[in-house]
């Protein structure tokens, strides 16, 4: 499974890149906060897969003698890790960013452009879907059983659709249940 998901975590990087590219450039030609607030969110969540692809990596390394039960827990590790930088850091800053505006308001510019970012950025969130729903029903196929129960019984964080948006976050660490 780990090949599979290393490429959904890539296909989501290379979607939420794509968007902080679009969102920046938006931001820079209008002056809008909100776009600029929303840059930051979508570089924090290419950094969540760099972490979440950190995480796949190291727990799929054997046992040692210093880790004589394996690395496979990391996966969780990391999980961790991405929930609080995404709590903290997107909060943090879009809490900065609201106070920003909020005493220093002005005039929005082209708005177009904010419609022209919302439709780009459901085209590059489709890429990464579709790469990951293949992700799924592939290793759903390989296990022999139907899609939907994998995606029940999935307790892996960075497993997708378990942990993307499209689920819901608290699957991300459910374990699994008994069928």
């Amino acid at each position: 499974m780990a090949e599979g998901t290393s490429r959904a975590v890539i296909a989501a990087f290379a979607g939420n890149l794509a968007i902080a590219i679009t969102k920046a450039i938006a931001a820079f030609v209008t002056g809008s906060g909100a776009l600029l607030a929303e840059t930051a969110h979508s570089i924090a969540d290419s950094v969540n897969q760099i972490l979440l692809y950190v995480g796949i990596r190291r727990s799929v390394r054997p046992a040692s003698e210093r880790h004589p039960l394996g690395h496979g827990k990391e996966r969780y590790f990391w999980a961790l890790i991405v929930a609080l930088f995404l709590f903290f850091g997107g909060g943090v800053f879009s809490m900065y960013e609201a106070y920003e505006r909020l005493t220093h308001p002005h005039e929005l510019g082209a708005v177009w452009v904010g419609f022209l970012v919302l439709g780009l950025s459901a085209v590059f969130e489709s890429f990464s879907l579709s790469v990951a729903v293949r992700e799924v029903r592939h290793a759903a196929k390989k296990e022999r059983i139907p899609v939907r129960r994998f995606c029940t019984n999935c307790a892996i964080p960075p497993s997708a659709p378990c942990s993307t948006r499209t689920a819901p976050p608290w699957r991300a660490f459910s374990p699994p249940s008994s069928v």
